[in-house]
């Protein structure tokens, strides 16, 4: 499940990147094309730095907000590539538990993911207006 969420964010960013306005005024004064375009490049590059660094945030932060026995199970699946047998016996736990405890982690992280997603792009569109009376 992770993996498909990931590679949907991926797709997103591939997306948005192509999507990003090319400034062609400088072009039509004769300025170098190169130039232009690796200033361009590098922009992108810069943005999409950014958003993977956000998002990691975002995922750690959402991670430590999990409860602790969700949490180990995660992080020794994911991050440590313990099989369920190898969880199982370090928690000192039935494999049956390992299993459903890591089914609801994932359920708890999408849905947190998605929160966070939708508040994220929520209060982006958000525009404040200053009106004095």
């Amino acid at each position: 499940m992770i993996i498909k969420i990931v590679i949907l964010r991926n797709h997103f960013l591939k997306w948005q990147r192509k999507k990003a306005p090319v400034q062609t005024d400088a072009f039509e004064d004769g300025i170098d094309y190169i130039s232009q375009l690796e200033s361009a490049s590098l922009q992108q590059d810069v943005a999409a730095a950014y958003e993977s660094k956000v998002e990691a945030e975002t995922v750690q932060s959402i991670l430590n907000k999990l409860p602790e026995k969700y949490k180990a199970v995660l992080i020794l699946y994911y991050m440590d590539d313990s099989s369920y047998q190898e969880i199982a016996e370090m928690l000192a736990v039935p494999v049956g538990t390992v299993m459903s405890r890591l089914s609801r982690a994932k359920q708890m992280m999408k849905k947190s993911l998605l929160r966070s997603t939708i508040n994220r792009h929520q209060t982006n569109k958000v525009i404040k207006l200053n009106v004095s009376r």
